[in-house]
């Protein structure tokens, strides 16, 4: 447990006097309430992430996920096949959607398999080197040398700060600008990871983003590589 007003450690974040009945506990630190987002409904969660607020990132990564030694939190890894499945979408659209103009639908539905086996492919490449740009990011551009981070929390933070990419459903009911929606998406997605990693790893918000972007622009740059080969 942490306050997700300054980071600091705290040994609980509310008292529960009966069922129903609790007070919250405030930070030694900073005086504040450790936690006010343990008595808010998760739609008011929902939109302090959207507004890419700090003290909500703390409370979904610390304070209200299961403490996980190792691996990753089940609900994020539902996430994260949901994001891959997105990805994997957005990839392989065009042979989705391709007219069947009379073409014999075996070899077809061969080549959309083939297509979206590849894509799916990309995508777990994608996503494996980006983890690896932001860990190497990390440890040159912060000098963590010496400091012990956590593999599968650095995921997790990564997978929250790209709940972003959730607003592809809303893609399929109203008609968008490809091009427009991609730019701002991964705007939006670049701000939210460099909260995500700034509250995670405490370090400043100019720090965090430029990792991110270091991280974006070796993932480009090994991906081109890599396209050569698959």
């Amino acid at each position: 447990m942490i306050c997700v007003e300054c980071g600091a450690p705290i040994a609980k974040v509310y008292r529960q006097f009966s069922a129903g009945n609790i007070r919250l506990c405030r930070c030694s630190h900073c005086g504040e309430f450790a936690d006010p987002y343990v008595e808010q409904e998760l739609i008011l969660i929902v939109l302090d992430l959207l507004l890419l607020r700090g003290p909500v990132y703390r409370h979904v990564l610390f304070n209200r996920t299961k403490f996980c030694p190792r691996g990753i939190d089940s609900t994020y890894l539902r996430i994260l096949i949901l994001y891959l499945f997105y990805e994997t979408y957005l990839q392989a659209r065009s042979l989705l959607m391709s007219p069947m103009n009379g073409r014999d639908v075996d070899v077809i539905s061969m080549n959309v398999l083939l297509g979206v086996g590849r894509a799916l492919l990309w995508v777990c490449a994608e996503s494996v080197v980006y983890f690896l740009a932001v860990l190497l990011s990390t440890r040159v551009l912060l000098s963590l040398n010496g400091t012990i981070v956590k593999y599968n929390y650095l995921a997790m933070t990564l997978i929250l700060g790209s709940f972003g990419k959730l607003f592809v459903f809303f893609t399929l009911v109203w008609y968008y600008n490809p091009v427009i929606y991609t730019v701002l998406l991964d705007l939006y997605i670049f701000a939210s990871q460099a909260v995500a990693l700034r509250v995670f790893l405490d370090v400043t918000q100019t720090q965090a983003a430029c990792v991110i972007a270091s991280s974006v622009l070796l993932r480009r740059a090994l991906m081109t590589v890599l396209s050569y080969f698959l």
